[in-house]
């Protein structure tokens, strides 16, 4: 998809049609044209200009879509994945710089500031390319949950947190692709973790709270209590008691903050007085 306004333009002209088209790994590979790369403010969004030169001898169509990764030349930076996709039309020697959208696809390495100096990685990597590809076609590239997205591919990072509950379905559709991608099974809650910038810290970073919808179904009239287990068995706390339900089926929404305790396994069960356990899920953090 073209997004910029001046491309319709050139789609009309005679010196667009009669521009060779190349992709930009393309282009450099074929020494058509020289890439200079340097980060801008913040480590997402329109964070990294490019500027290109065609140093040939007829006009080019560069093409920049989703998927590439510019590696910092600075190991203790991370890299930026484009979820961009743009069209530029270069005449012979023309030099033209533009801004593209990515995002840090290492969490664990601080974020580049304005001036660092990439470079394009020649061969893609594959998930990361699906993931950016997704992100552009589904009006996802510049959405509060691209980052984490992303991370979840380049840094195992937690399927979870990938929410925006202002588009809810567009959230489930994008962590079931993320799952199979990355073969990873669909979280049952959804999770929220303490802001961090980029770098080491974001390792050490607490999930503070969870969110969950429980689907289930009563046979008969029964009164319920929701508590919280840790491995060892011992209840640590209690989110419903005794509350009383009709025959039927029910989805129950709740949260719960996860911040007020140690981190390690627990187990979240609902049980009926008459009918025992009814659900229950295992939470790891």
């Amino acid at each position: 998809m073209l997004r910029q306004p001046f491309i319709f333009l050139l789609l009309i002209s005679p010196f667009f049609i009669t521009a060779q088209s190349k992709s930009l790994p393309q282009a450099l590979s074929e020494g058509l044209v020289t890439l200079q790369a340097e980060g801008l403010v913040g480590h997402g969004g329109e964070c990294l200009q490019a500027t290109v030169t065609n140093v040939g001898k007829r006009a080019l169509r560069i093409v920049l879509g989703p998927g590439m990764v510019f590696q910092s030349q600075d190991t203790a930076l991370q890299d930026l994945l484009v979820v961009d996709n743009e069209e530029y039309v270069l005449a012979a020697n023309q030099k033209r710089s533009f801004k593209l959208v990515g995002y840090c696809c290492e969490m664990y390495r601080g974020g580049p500031g304005a001036g660092s100096v990439f470079q394009l990685v020649n061969q893609n990597n594959e998930k990361l390319s699906q993931v950016a590809t997704y992100l552009y076609r589904n009006f996802l590239d510049k959405n509060p949950m691209t980052q984490q997205a992303i991370w979840s591919v380049s840094d195992n990072a937690d399927l979870s947190a990938v929410w925006d509950r202002n588009q809810p379905e567009k959230s489930k559709k994008l962590i079931e692709f993320l799952a199979q991608l990355t073969g990873r099974p669909v979280p049952w809650y959804r999770s929220e973790y303490a802001k961090a910038a980029p770098g080491p810290q974001m390792a050490k970073r607490p999930m503070m709270m969870i969110e969950a919808d429980w689907e289930f179904t009563l046979p008969e009239n029964d009164s319920l209590t929701l508590a919280v287990f840790n491995d060892a068995g011992d209840q640590v706390d209690v989110l419903m008691t005794n509350k009383l339900y009709s025959s039927g089926i029910y989805t129950f929404t709740f949260s719960y903050k996860t911040n007020r305790l140690p981190k390690g396994v627990y187990w979240f069960r609902m049980r009926g007085k008459k009918l025992g356990l009814v659900k229950e899920r295992k939470l790891v953090f």
